[in-house]
């Protein structure tokens, strides 16, 4: 074999193994390109033979370093970030942010929000009392006005979506609270549609609204009950479940219904007390739709579905902690111990836990960026655009 023909066998074998630069090259080389007896006259084929060797060596180092690299940034199994809380007073800027929403005097009460960022207040003055829609940005409009004082009011846990405003309305001077009647308005024009009446005499006990779809449960003796489905497009009522229903559970993503013995039976998305993505069941989930906490003991825990990531944050022991509402990175909970109670923000990637003035009578609504709270008046903080709380 002459010079030519050697180089030309082993400019072959490179373009061969330079194809494998994803997975490594091959090695050694196969064995019609090795034995190959040396040239008798001419050039020396070692240099050549020399240079593609070193060639070869590259590539299998920027080959392990890649496999390297990439082990280490993709584990197998996401680690679970653990903190201790820390205890801290509102930064000057999320002061200066609480004490600029109570001077807006949006109302009084938080009823219910949407996954846009548009919330549901109350708002009370002089004879009488309004339900107000509060955009991201600040501007309102008023869904509802009743008298005040009065006998019928709006019950908290209103539920809105991308569509429908649905109000609870109930007999705030009976003896016992009673649900009357669902009234439901077009988001858009804020015409109201219809009202949904509630069986007479029937107690009203959890409520939901997913996909256009209205649910509610009416127990019956004991703590279980039957379950009702309005579609509200169609403006039809049918049982869904006529017996053994003990509660309704709703999130952004999903809805289900509870039996006596607390299995969840979902109805409709993903299941509300589940993680998409993740295994097993969290009593006590909250999500604004991306973000996930949930109680663990005196603990809480955070995990995001986009980054994946999962932070457990160690709260006092023997309190006992209640998850309110989830945005972004912060988690809003209630803790008590010993009837010492504290309504406490998390901040979850450093663990400092900031008082806030939440009243926990109230609803809560939480997503886009936005969280809202009840705290006479009413409380609405764009926390993205807050400085993280740091211990």
């Amino acid at each position: 074999m002459n010079d030519q023909q050697l180089e030309a066998v082993l400019r072959r074998s490179l373009a061969r193994h330079a194809a494998t630069i994803e997975s490594g090259p091959q090695w050694p080389l196969p064995e019609e390109d090795l034995l190959v007896p040396a040239p008798r006259h001419g050039r020396s084929w070692w240099p050549v033979a020399a240079a593609v060797a070193a060639v070869l060596a590259v590539i299998g180092i920027v080959v392990t370093v890649r496999h390297l690299t990439a082990d280490r940034h993709e584990p197998a199994t996401p680690a679970i970030v653990t903190r201790s809380a820390c205890t801290i007073d509102p930064p000057p800027a999320w002061q200066h942010a609480i004490e600029a929403a109570g001077r807006g005097n949006l109302g009084q009460v938080v009823l219910g929000g949407a996954p846009d960022g548009t919330i549901l207040v109350r708002r009370e003055g002089g004879t009488t009392v309004q339900t107000v829609l509060v955009s991201p940005s600040g501007a309102t409009r008023m869904v509802q006005q009743m008298p005040f004082p009065g006998r019928y009011g709006v019950a908290t846990n209103s539920m809105i979506d991308s569509r429908w405003i649905v109000l609870p309305i109930g007999d705030i001077r009976a003896d016992v609270p009673t649900l009357l009647e669902f009234d439901v308005f077009d988001r858009a024009t804020l015409h109201l549609t219809e009202k949904v009446p509630i069986t007479k005499g029937a107690r009203i006990g959890t409520w939901a609204l997913f996909n256009g779809h209205l649910y509610w449960t009416q127990p019956r003796s004991g703590s279980t009950g039957s379950l009702l489905d309005h579609d509200l497009t169609a403006r039809t009522t049918r049982t869904a479940e006529p017996d053994g229903v003990r509660s309704v559970l709703a999130s952004p993503n999903g809805v289900a219904w509870t039996d006596a013995q607390h299995r969840t039976h979902l109805l409709a998305g993903a299941a509300p007390d589940q993680i998409p993505g993740q295994p097993g069941t969290h009593p006590g989930l909250v999500t604004d739709g991306r973000s996930y906490a949930w109680p663990s003991a005196s603990s809480i825990t955070w995990h995001d579905t986009a980054t994946k990531q999962t932070v457990m944050v160690r709260w006092l022991p023997r309190f006992q902690v209640t998850v309110v509402a989830v945005a972004g990175p912060y988690v809003l909970i209630n803790s008590e111990y010993n009837q010492n109670r504290s309504s406490r923000l998390i901040d979850t990637r450093t663990g400092a836990a900031a008082t806030v003035p939440f009243q926990s009578s109230g609803s809560v609504a939480s997503s886009n960026g936005i969280l809202a709270y009840s705290a006479a008046p009413v409380v609405v903080l764009h926390v993205d655009q807050l400085p993280p709380l740091t211990c």
